[in-house]
């Protein structure tokens, strides 16, 4: 009689990590925040069901006639595109931001989010240069998601632009902010935005390059 082939029950952090295309860290952060419920053996180590897998790849998009063995064989794609996101609750707004930055005369990747919840599910697939978050959002504020962020290294590069109708006094009262972080009060002042995200993209373009002229003069010594 043939064996029907079955799917595991649970999966490691590491294996779900490698099925959608992120790193390990992320999916502990995703634990972390309860983007991702995560059980434990007896001997402590994380496990993922089945259940929950398929429910987080459906929400980041997957196709749902893919399989599991399907998207274990796809390597994750490595963006080379400078990302931008956006974390805003107000649907309009959120249009707005996509209208007056479709008209900028330079390109970059715009992703949106409605929450930080969403945020962190897309910080962790794609990598943005530059997060522009609103605060006072439902399920998961941006005082929270900005605390998540900063602590994990691979977003250490990322440029936090806070874009609030709050003042300085309330922030303080509500969470302070890492200091790296950039306020900039609202109405929009789409005109700051723009020259923030153009000089960050000039400045890593010259990362970019300083690094490449140090892996060829490395390559071109040779061991000695």
């Amino acid at each position: 009689m043939k064996q029907l082939d079955t799917e595991p029950v649970f999966y490691t952090t590491n294996k779900v990590a490698k099925l959608l295309g992120v790193t390990a860290r992320t999916i502990q952060m995703w634990a972390d925040s309860g983007l991702i419920k995560v059980s434990k053996t007896p001997g402590g180590h994380r496990r993922i069901s089945n259940e929950e897998y398929k429910r987080l790849s459906l929400q980041i998009n997957y196709s749902e006639n893919e399989t599991i063995e399907e998207i274990s064989k796809e390597e994750p794609a490595k963006s080379t595109k400078f990302n931008v996101l956006v974390v805003e609750d107000d649907p309009d707004l959120l249009n707005l931001y996509r209208m007056q930055m479709s008209e900028w005369d330079f390109s970059f990747e715009l992703l949106t989010a409605h929450d930080g919840y969403e945020g962190l599910l897309l910080s962790g697939i794609n990598i943005p240069n530059v997060i522009i978050t609103d605060l006072i959002m439902p399920s998961m504020d941006g005082f929270h998601m900005i605390d998540l962020l900063s602590s994990h290294h691979y977003l250490s590069d990322c440029e936090i632009v806070v874009v609030t109708g709050l003042s300085r006094q309330d922030i303080e009262k509500r969470f302070p902010l890492p200091e790296s972080v950039t306020v900039l009060s609202k109405p929009i002042p789409f005109e700051t935005l723009k020259n923030i995200i153009k000089l960050k993209m000039e400045t890593d373009s010259s990362n970019d390059a300083l690094y490449g002229m140090m892996q060829k003069q490395v390559s071109s010594t040779g061991p000695q």
